[in-house]
């Protein structure tokens, strides 16, 4: 019996970001997975890129505020001023943005350095997201998709689905539905695992309520490592909790 993978956004997103807590988590959990038998969902794939351009815009918005183009303040004292709330706190992305302000040595905001800055973080996540999916299974195909959101295989599930779960993991799990209960129709030996790091599809029993007896939605497993912090660039100390990967040998 061999088996195939489907893939939740966060599980990638935290693979391509270094500074996500769970980079090492991802890492290890793709080691362990065939990429052959992988495959990349294409609402994952949109959903990575825009990501990627909602954070650029929440750390215009969100750290450096109303400024002038030409008179930002010091990168630290944004930082220091903005740094209690939630939205920096939560965000792995504006961490990793600040970051690459620290790693290049730029401490006086300016529009060029922003607009490089930018330039790096695209390109290092793109890069890294690119290398990941390099052999994946590219179905449903992108093109499709028109096709596809009338499908009425694809449209049970997104209509049961999205009571349940938002929207975005609604048309994941229902592009998943869609492309096992097609290749079932060939092959019905084959099993099929949806990994995700989003304990809601699990409370919510979403597997009881799809019922594709060969597909499993599954939790990305992983323990806190105690006593050891990762580095916080917000802050600029070590704060943040780390995790390590339990494999599942699936």
């Amino acid at each position: 019996m061999t088996n195939f993978y489907f893939i939740d956004s966060n599980i990638i997103i935290g693979y391509c970001n270094p500074l996500d807590i769970f980079h090492d988590v991802s890492v290890n959990f793709f080691k362990e997975k065939d990429k052959y038998h992988t495959f990349l969902l294409f609402s994952v794939q949109e959903e990575f890129y825009r990501k990627m351009e909602d954070e650029k815009i929440k750390f215009l918005t969100t750290i450096l505020g109303r400024h002038s183009l030409l008179q930002f303040p010091k990168l630290q004292k944004i930082i220091n001023k903005k740094q209690n709330k939630p939205i920096i706190q939560q965000s792995n992305f504006l961490k990793y943005i600040v970051h690459l302000f620290q790693k290049n040595k730029i401490t006086e905001i300016s529009y060029t350095k922003i607009i490089e800055i930018f330039d790096e973080y695209k390109q290092v996540l793109r890069s890294r997201f690119n290398n990941l999916i390099g052999n994946w299974i590219k179905k449903p195909y992108m093109n499709q998709h028109h096709i596809i959101y009338k499908d009425r295989d694809y449209l049970y599930y997104y209509n049961l689905l999205k009571s349940f779960i938002h929207r975005l993991d609604a048309i994941h799990l229902s592009l998943a539905c869609y492309e096992v209960r097609r290749r079932n129709r060939r092959n019905r030996s084959q099993e099929y695992y949806f990994y995700t790091n989003d304990r809601d599809w699990l409370n919510k029993d979403l597997n009881s309520k799809i019922k594709i007896r060969n597909l499993t939605i599954k939790k990305l497993n992983y323990k806190k490592i105690p006593l050891k912090k990762g580095f916080n660039p917000l802050t600029n100390s070590f704060n943040l909790d780390t995790y390590e990967y339990i494999p599942d040998n699936l």
